[in-house]
């Protein structure tokens, strides 16, 4: 990087910057002490004259403010959200100011005494039902797609922060209906939604229709994730990233240089800030850590990186940990670092190349000895295979043989237990035939001994008594006959 002039008018963060007409347009931002006494509300620094300009500001839209958004579209400049640093209230407005008289101006005409008029656009009642929420420390870009019919223009925002609220929900103003839409996520389809963040970057890139979403924080953490959003498909995507990652960070610049790269530089972290450099490669998902030649910018976050032309990147102002606030300027060649990414590209492709023509002669070789290395190792393979099968085959009848003897030891068993169980149930009949015998038996002599003794004493009692049935025998005939008479 080289240092295009020693100063600005004064040091600052957390501001915007646009390129206009050879011109960088610096919106906004907080100095030390956290407000705009005695402080400028638009710098211009010329391109072509390398010097600074100041702008005042007296319209109804006020520019003291930080955090916020800023871009052109149609020759005005619009400025979305932030805080006040007047009286540190979140904000979601919009204001524009008309570019066509910066434009007439001629580049010897002094404008340091010139005021601006920056207004707010009123928008309708139904343009702000789905208006984004206050917020500052945003991401943003703008889409531009132009057609035979018309040219559609969108300004999209992501993420940022109300005090310790941080969002990860996004909306777009479309300025052909003037009005606020919030996006609805694909959640089923997305394969994770970024967490909640601020002080975060976005890169739109319009041929997969897609942003590319990297680092920020919140007040739990830092994030070096990449997300990719397809406008499309309203899904998240987290794409499989190789090369050199960007440690976790927020605060950083995100400069779109062509369709297959952007740039991230500087920015920081709960302890310290960077001044390093990373090239994100979008065709092949890939981190590169670039070291730009010449003198290297301090350590800072909360800094602008504005692409002029296709020549280089404009690094202005930004903060440190210890709360120093820088006013330099940095311009960093983008032809020169894409070159040597592209020469180290080229490099590694003529080594691969070179390396393929010196092996080519000998691929066929290795390969012949590969291929009789996987024959020997396939026939080993399958004569221990082989070994295998007839082990088990052998372990197999042994088994067959033991199950054998020993079921035939069982039915044996089984054999011997059934002989033994009718034995012992014959003789059981047997003696339990003869004691019911036995039984019948006696009962049979007790019976006739019981009747023999009955008769005898029915015998001995009539004995006893005969004679007396005689006399009165004899009696009854005498009575009878007298009776007769």
């Amino acid at each position: 990087m080289d240092q295009e002039v020693k100063r600005g008018p004064s040091g600052r963060n957390t501001h915007q910057a646009v390129y206009y007409n050879d011109q960088v347009i610096i919106v906004g931002g907080a100095d030390e002490f956290q407000k705009y006494k005695n402080n400028p509300d638009l710098l211009i620094y010329e391109t072509k004259k390398s010097h600074w300009k100041i702008i005042k500001n007296n319209g109804r839209f006020s520019l003291e403010r930080s955090g916020h958004s800023c871009f052109i579209y149609n020759d005005q400049l619009y400025v979305f959200g932030g805080i006040s640093i007047h009286n540190g209230c979140y904000l979601n407005d919009i204001g524009k100011l008309d570019l066509s008289i910066l434009k007439n101006q001629t580049q010897d005409q002094d404008m340091s005494t010139q005021f601006v008029a920056f207004n707010p656009i009123e928008l309708t009642d139904q343009a702000k039902i789905e208006q984004p929420s206050l917020r500052s420390a945003h991401a943003f870009s703008l889409i531009e797609r132009k057609n035979t019919l018309k040219q559609s223009v969108q300004f999209w925002i992501f993420g940022g922060a109300q005090m310790l609220n941080f969002f990860n929900d996004m909306y777009y103003f479309d300025f052909d209906m003037m009005h606020w839409n919030k996006v609805n996520y694909n959640a089923q389809r997305s394969v994770a939604i970024p967490t909640p963040r601020a002080a975060h970057t976005m890169v739109y890139y319009e041929s997969n229709r897609s942003f590319y979403a990297f680092g920020g924080g919140n007040s739990h953490q830092m994030f070096n994730d990449l997300f990719i959003y397809d406008i499309d498909s309203k899904c998240w995507l987290m794409p499989s990233i190789g090369g050199e990652f960007p440690s976790p960070r927020a605060g950083h610049s995100a400069t779109k240089i062509d369709e297959k790269y952007f740039c991230i530089f500087g920015g920081g972290d709960l302890r310290t800030v960077f001044n390093d450099t990373f090239l994100f490669d979008v065709e092949n998902n890939n981190w590169i850590k670039i070291k730009p030649f010449g003198q290297q910018p301090d350590r800072r976050c909360g800094h602008t990186a504005t692409r002029v032309n296709d020549s280089k990147i404009l690094i202005f102002g930004g903060g440190d940990v210890d709360g120093e606030l820088f006013a330099d300027l940095y311009s960093l060649d983008i032809s020169q670092m894409v070159s040597v990414q592209k020469n180290f590209n080229r490099k590694v492709n003529e080594e691969f190349k070179q390396s393929d023509q010196t092996d080519k002669s000998s691929r066929s070789s290795r390969r012949r000895a590969r291929k009789k290395q996987i024959q020997n190792n396939q026939s080993k393979q399958m004569t221990q295979k082989h070994s295998e099968i007839q082990k088990i085959k052998l372990q197999l009848h042994e088994q067959q043989e033991y199950f054998s003897k020993q079921f035939k030891l069982f039915s044996n068993l089984l054999q011997d237990m059934q002989n033994k169980n009718d034995y012992y149930f014959n003789k059981y009949n047997q003696q339990l035939n003869e004691l019911e015998q036995q039984i019948s038996e006696n009962n049979n002599n007790n019976i006739n001994n019981s009747i023999h003794s009955g008769l005898d004493r029915s015998f001995s009692d009539f004995s006893d008594s005969e004679p007396s049935l005689i006399k009165s025998s004899s009696t009854s005939s005498i009575d009878q006959q007298q009776l007769q008479l």
